[in-house]
């Protein structure tokens, strides 16, 4: 039984749980979002499921299970994605939106847990594995199968290495059925686009 309240197929099956006894919820208090967006006047989150309500992560009691869109863009708050996975009880999004951030490879594998995500956007957003090196275009993406839209924007990352290599790793990668649009920008004029035509 407590691994059942502790690890949930899905929101639907967790909230029926929770709806049939209290004691599913107390056990183990989730509540679900299914919009979650950095409100930068109050400099917290404010979600879109709950009538505007703000969300303190530093003060609340339950984790959050993400439900379908999170966006982030914050120049002031580099870390505020981090700090929100600590109250994040599972993410199962399919929008994705951050820019200006700095996060762990690990934090990054969290968003696109189960790799449902259709929609996403990366502005100057540092991902960095365990050794604190910056990860590869190519890994990034190879969490997103299932990618319909996707943009990258690095104006403000001079650190991020690309070059002719990058572009055969990436079109190395099994092929995106649903991909729609690519978009990258601010990458160097050695990042050739030969590979992806061949394909």
């Amino acid at each position: 039984m407590r691994y059942i309240i502790t690890n949930p197929l899905s929101p639907k099956s967790c909230q029926k749980l929770f709806k049939t006894c209290k004691y599913f919820y107390s056990t183990n208090p989730i509540i679900f979002i299914d919009w979650l967006e950095w409100d930068r006047l109050q400099r917290n989150f404010q979600t879109y499921s709950l009538n505007y309500v703000i969300i303190d992560v530093n003060n609340i009691a339950y984790k959050m299970w993400l439900t379908k869109q999170l966006r982030v863009r914050s120049v002031t708050h580099p870390t505020a994605v981090s700090q929100l996975l600590n109250k994040v009880f599972r993410c199962d999004l399919s929008h994705l939106c951050i820019f200006n951030q700095k996060i762990s490879f690990n934090d990054y594998c969290i968003l696109v847990n189960g790799g449902n995500i259709k929609h996403f956007e990366m502005e100057n957003v540092e991902i960095r594995d365990e050794n604190g090196n910056l990860v590869p275009l190519e890994i990034i993406l190879e969490k997103l199968p299932n990618v319909v839209k996707c943009a990258f924007r690095f104006e403000a990352l001079e650190e991020y290495n690309f070059s002719s290599g990058t572009s055969k790793k990436m079109a190395e990668l099994p092929p995106f059925k649903y991909l729609g649009s690519f978009e990258l920008y601010g990458i160097p004029l050695c990042h050739s686009t030969k590979y992806y035509q061949k394909k």
